[in-house]
């Protein structure tokens, strides 16, 4: 048996299986070292920014350096809404979906007048994202034919759709302990 190798040169199953390990510990050890080296840039980063700004202010902040270099900041805030974590007085043991928490909030600006109807409404940006299970539903399993609707839907939502591959998610997995 014969592979093709990648640079078009026939390769033996042993050469391919040499090939395939050594590209394999590259990978996981240059894996290491990039999650090694970003855990230190991190830490460095933090410390240079708290050093050198320690109050900043929002937006661009610079630290002049001889010879006309200089150490740009750019210093914001992430907002985040609701509470994954918040719990359902009326349903106890269960968690307030954060949409909910956000529907209910906007309901309450709204209910301030007209004034919080006009807040409510562009307060917050609602992102479009496609559900994927629901997407996939559309087109039934193999040997059922799918309904008007499915299929009406399916056409009109491929109109705006565009699929590209993910980035390729590669785990290395070393064999469990045996109990």
């Amino acid at each position: 048996m014969e592979v093709e190798a990648t640079a078009g040169v026939p390769e033996t199953p042993e050469e391919f299986i040499a090939r395939r390990d050594a590209e394999i510990s590259k990978w996981v050890s240059d894996k290491e070292s990039l999650t090694v080296a970003k855990e230190y840039e991190g830490e460095s980063r933090a410390k240079v920014a708290t050093t050198l700004f320690p109050t900043p202010k929002k937006g661009t902040n610079r630290y002049a350096l001889n010879g006309g270099y200089s150490i740009k900041l750019v210093y914001g805030l992430n907002y985040t809404l609701g509470d994954k974590t918040k719990p359902d007085p009326a349903n106890p043991g269960e968690l307030i979906p954060v949409n909910q928490q956000v529907t209910d909030a906007l309901a309450r600006i709204a209910e301030l007048g007209n004034e919080g109807q006009e807040l409510a409404n562009v307060l917050v940006k609602w992102k479009p994202e496609l559900n994927e299970s629901v997407y996939l539903q559309l087109t039934p399993p193999e040997g059922m034919a799918p309904t008007n609707i499915q299929a009406e839907a399916k056409a009109i939502i491929d109109e705006i759709l565009t699929v590209k591959p993910a980035s390729p998610q590669l785990t290395f997995e070393t064999p469990k302990e045996k109990k």
